[in-house]
């Protein structure tokens, strides 16, 4: 064999030797993830169905409502989608990461569900630790 055919085959194994580890390690949480997504999907159907039977038999018009049920429907579908990216995050150890590995001794930065959503959810919290508990 050539090679540039040998440095092609080792990207491919490296490749699946990742794809493999990441599954088995985290097997868990996507098992856990695709069920939620599934009840989601299930549950945000029948509530925008329900909202949209609901204002039909107020007299509402029909294509009001089936745009309230729609846009319920994709509201609850998206916070469940959220759900199942924290369970995603969960167990899951900073170095598992590739773009959590820094190059500052002593300080890695740690990406989570929630600091992709809310990056300064620190702000909230109140205390001594916290960064508004530093301002009072």
């Amino acid at each position: 064999m050539s090679d540039p055919m040998n440095e092609e085959l080792e990207q491919l194994q490296a490749i699946y030797d990742t794809a493999v580890r990441f599954l088995v390690e985290s097997s868990f949480q996507l098992l856990t993830a695709l069920i939620i997504i599934a009840i989601g999907a299930i549950l945000s159907r029948k509530v925008g169905n329900l909202v949209e039977s609901a204002m039909v038999a107020k007299d509402v018009d029909v294509t009001l409502s089936r745009f309230t049920g729609n846009t319920i429907q994709m509201i609850l579908f998206v916070l469940i989608g959220v759900i199942a990216l924290v369970q995603l995050g969960k167990g899951r150890h900073r170095d598992s990461f590739p773009a959590a590995r820094s190059s500052h001794a002593g300080k890695r930065p740690v990406l989570t569900a929630q600091k992709l959503i809310w990056p300064r959810a620190d702000l909230c919290r109140i205390g001594k630790n916290s960064a508004a508990g530093r301002l009072f």
